[in-house]
């Protein structure tokens, strides 16, 4: 399966979604300004954070 860009948007968007590239150390700032998902729908994201407070 041949997955463009133009393609990727056009799903997330049919799903009310909307595809967001940002860096990783600014994903919490990102999703302050973003706000809480309306009701009835949610937020995903899905990255593993350069540092944990748990050990390996």
């Amino acid at each position: 399966m041949d997955l463009r860009a133009d393609t990727l948007t056009q799903l997330a968007r049919s799903l009310d979604l909307e595809v967001v590239l940002a860096p990783r150390r600014t994903l919490p700032a990102v999703q302050a300004l973003i706000g809480p998902p309306a009701a009835g729908g949610s937020v995903c994201v899905q990255t593993k954070g350069a540092f944990s407070m748990e050990e390996d």
